[in-house]
C-alpha cells in the first residue's frame, strides 16, 4: 500500500480553494444536441429496463448533415433514482413525497443539464426535477437525494463537486493511476492526450463528409480544441484523488494498524509534506516542512506524525512509540 495514500488523506482538510472547472454555457444546447437529449429520454421513458442506470447514451453522429455540432455531441446520462434505483425519496426541505416534473433537457437557460468529465470527453447528465406535495422544486442530483439513494447500497454512476464532477469510471482511472505510481501531472498529460485525440477523431468524421461542400469558411466551422476548457484540468484530478482516499480511509488506517515488527525505525521525510498545503491566490502553501515516520523492519509504515521542523528523534517517539513498542511484544508473544 503507498505510503502517499495515508499521509495525503490530511489533504481533505487543508485544501480549501479549488478553481472549478467550466460546465455548460447557461444558454440553451444547440439544437443537434437538444435532438440526441430528446431522443434518449423518449429512449428511456419506453424502455422495460428502466433499472438499468449505467448504460450511458453515445450519439451515432451524422443524423444533421454539415453540422458540425451534430458531430460534437456527448454522451447523455439520464438520472432519475425514483425509477432507475426503485426506493423512495423525499423532499429534502418538508419530507413530503416527490412526483417528476420535468427533464433538464437543455431547450431552455433554465433546464441546463450538468456537464462532467468522462475518461475521453464531456458527458451531459440529464437529470429530473421533482415537485412535492409543498411545491418544492428538487434536482434529482441533490446532495440530500444522492446520500438516501447511497443508503440503499445503488451505485451511483457519477460524482459531482461544487461546480464540476466526473463520472464514476473517471474517478477509479484516476484512482487506479495513483496507485500505480503515476503522478498527478502525468495523469493529466494522458487524460489531455485522450480527449485531444476524441476531438480529433470527431473532427476527421466531420471533414470526411462526403456531401460537405468544399470552401474556404470550412476550416472554420469545427472549433479547435481548447484544452483549458474541453479537458479536465489538475485541481480536479486532486480533488478525485482525495475523494478517492476519504472513501477508502477506514480500510487504509486498519491495515496499518495491522502490521508489527521486531523493531522500529524512525526517521523524517521531507518529499511527502511537499504536496500537504492549500490553494491561496493560484499557490500553494505548503504547511509542514516534513513527516516523522515509523517504520519496521520490512519498511511497512506503523506510525506518522507531521511536523513543521525536523526535531530530535527521541522527542518524536515519545509521542507515540511506546504503546507501538508494547502491541509488537504483545503480538510477538501470542
Amino acid at each position: 500500500m503507498p505510503f502517499g495514500f495515508l499521509l495525503s488523506g490530511v489533504c481533505i482538510f487543508l485544501v480549501f480553494s479549488m478553481i472549478p472547472l467550466p460546465t455548460v454555457n447557461s444558454s440553451k444546447l444547440p439544437k443537434a444536441w437538444q435532438d440526441f437529449v430528446q431522443s434518449c429520454i423518449t429512449s428511456f421513458t419506453s424502455s422495460s429496463a428502466k433499472h438499468c442506470f449505467s448504460t450511458v447514451f453515445y450519439p451515432s453522429g451524422g443524423e444533421h448533415v454539415g453540422d458540425p455540432e451534430a458531430y460534437r455531441i456527448p454522451p447523455v446520462i439520464l438520472w432519475n433514482p425514483p425509477v432507475q434505483t426503485q426506493c423512495d425519496l423525499a423532499c429534502p426541505t418538508c419530507l413530503s413525497s416527490l412526483r417528476t416534473w420535468r427533464w433538464n433537457d437543455g431547450r431552455s437557460p433554465h433546464s441546463m443539464p450538468r456537464s462532467i468529465f468522462s475518461v475521453q470527453e464531456r458527458v451531459l447528465l440529464v437529470s429530473c426535477v421533482y415537485l412535492c406535495g409543498n411545491n418544492h422544486q428538487v434536482i434529482a442530483y441533490d446532495a440530500e437525494l444522492l446520500k438516501s439513494v447511497c443508503q440503499t447500497g445503488v451505485r451511483i454512476p457519477f460524482i459531482l463537486f461544487h461546480k464540476s464532477g466526473m463520472t464514476k469510471e473517471l474517478h477509479n482511472f484516476v484512482s487506479s493511476s495513483i496507485q500505480a505510481g503515476l503522478c498527478i501531472q502525468d495523469i493529466e498529460s494522458m487524460l489531455l492526450n485522450l480527449y485531444s485525440s476524441h476531438h480529433n477523431s470527431r473532427a476527421y468524421l466531420y471533414y470526411s463528409q462526403p456531401t460537405l461542400t468544399m470552401d474556404s469558411n470550412m476550416q472554420c466551422n469545427f472549433l479547435h480544441f481548447n484544452p483549458k476548457k474541453d479537458s479536465i484540468g489538475r485541481m480536479l484530478i486532486t480533488r478525485a484523488f482525495l475523494r478517492a482516499f476519504s472513501e477508502c480511509k477506514d480500510m487504509y488506517t486498519q491495515h496499518m494498524a495491522s502490521h508489527c515488527g521486531h523493531w522500529l525505525s524512525a526517521d523524517h521525510t521531507f518529499k511527502v509534506s511537499v504536496n500537504i498545503g492549500y490553494w491561496s491566490n493560484q499557490k500553494w502553501v505548503k504547511l509542514y516542512n516534513a513527516v516523522f515516520i515509523v517504520t519496521n523492519e520490512e519498511n511497512n509504515v506503523l506510525a506518522w506524525q507531521l511536523t513543521r521542523a525536523e526535531v530530535p528523534l527521541l522527542t518524536q517517539c515519545s509521542h507515540f512509540s511506546l504503546d507501538y513498542i508494547k502491541d509488537i511484544k504483545m503480538h510477538n508473544k501470542r
